[in-house]
């Protein structure tokens, strides 16, 4: 049998909703943020344990995603404090200054859901993003599509400047899934709707076109993309149906894309997912808000020949997650949104 993962829990503190995550190396030392969903606030922890906490905003959260864009700096939105009250949503460049933290808004997009940044064959860097609806009159209103959208980043990436996004073809309903990977060799963003699984790659040269392929034809909520198995090939986690109870892995064949594996504890409301790598092997990491509500690893058992699934945490209600390979420790950062804590998992 597998050798299950050891790991310690480190309980950093309380985030009201808390939401969103993110770890980066800053200054040789990890830093870890968190953001909350609602008027959360967003928080920067540091130190030996993660004791030392600056805030970078109190209140005015809305915060959906959290993203690296270079050393001393990353991207969080802000403004989504609801699935109907999230117009005016924002993009933040938010930079390391003499201890603490600026911030400053570099593009405005209603109902800004998910977004990161993907770097072009030609070196150029892009922001793509995307909404989740086009306005609700209520929380069951799902009338209007979401869409994605691009723009190019400044070429100097550590100073914040405009970001000017154009919308790309298409109109996504319950367009709520979004990850970021590797396609053919390239960076690329996965997106998750009634409609399936697609992923963009950016222009091969400024002055092409975004290129789009659909992967599934159903709908999907959330989505991870890894080659977890070794086999060359890269496999998609995805959550389903929207805000639903199924956790399935499929792997591509000759036929199309075959469920290979689904998680068996019974949980509802599937919100988080992420590929990445502990110990050395490459994972998938889940977690739902309801149901069993817990926090779970997914790796590839190569002497069975199957997957093998390790509960980490039961109870949390994670909303997201990510993965931090830090000097001498990999870090999984959980928003365990359901009892209002930042959380890391030290393996």
């Amino acid at each position: 049998m597998m050798k299950e993962l050891s790991f310690k829990k480190i309980t950093l503190g309380s985030i009201e909703k808390c939401y969103a995550a993110l770890g980066v190396m800053l200054g040789g030392e990890p830093c870890l943020f968190f953001g909350g969903e609602g008027d959360g606030s967003m928080q920067a922890f540091r130190g030996a344990n993660f004791e030392n906490v600056t805030p970078i905003w109190q209140g005015g959260g809305g915060t959906m995603s959290i993203v690296p864009l270079c050393e001393g700096t990353v991207l969080a939105s802000r403004g989504f404090y609801s699935m109907v009250d999230c117009a005016q949503s924002t993009v933040e460049f938010i930079r390391a200054v003499d201890g603490g933290f600026t911030h400053e808004t570099i593009a405005v997009l209603d109902y800004l859901h998910r977004f990161d940044t993907l770097r072009a064959p030609d070196g150029a860097c892009y922001l793509i993003a995307a909404t989740l609806h086009s306005g609700k009159k209520d929380k069951t209103d799902w009338s209007t599509p979401g869409h994605v959208f691009a723009g190019k980043m400044n070429e100097d990436e550590t100073q914040p400047s405009q970001v000017e996004l154009k919308p790309l073809a298409g109109d996504f309903y319950m367009n709520h899934g979004f990850c970021k990977s590797e396609w053919n060799g390239r960076d690329a963003a996965f997106t998750a709707s009634r409609e399936g699984v697609f992923v963009w790659l950016p222009p091969e040269r400024e002055g092409t076109q975004w290129t789009c392929e659909q992967l599934l034809d159903f709908p999907v909520s959330d989505i991870a993309v890894c080659d977890v198995d070794g086999d060359g090939q890269q496999e998609i986690a995805a959550l389903m149906p929207f805000h639903g109870n199924e956790f399935h892995i499929y792997h591509q064949k000759e036929s199309g894309w075959d469920t290979v594996y689904t998680y068996p504890v019974e949980n509802d409301f599937y919100h988080a997912v992420i590929s990445g790598v502990i110990g050395g092997e490459k994972v998938f990491v889940g977690g739902a808000r309801k149901g069993a509500a817990d926090l779970f690893v997914i790796r590839w058992d190569a002497v069975e020949g199957k997957y093998h699934a390790q509960q980490l945490d039961a109870g949390p209600g994670p909303s997201n997650l990510s993965l931090l390979n830090a000097p001498g420790a990999d870090l999984l950062l959980s928003a365990n949104r359901m009892i209002f804590e930042a959380a890391v998992y030290r393996f």
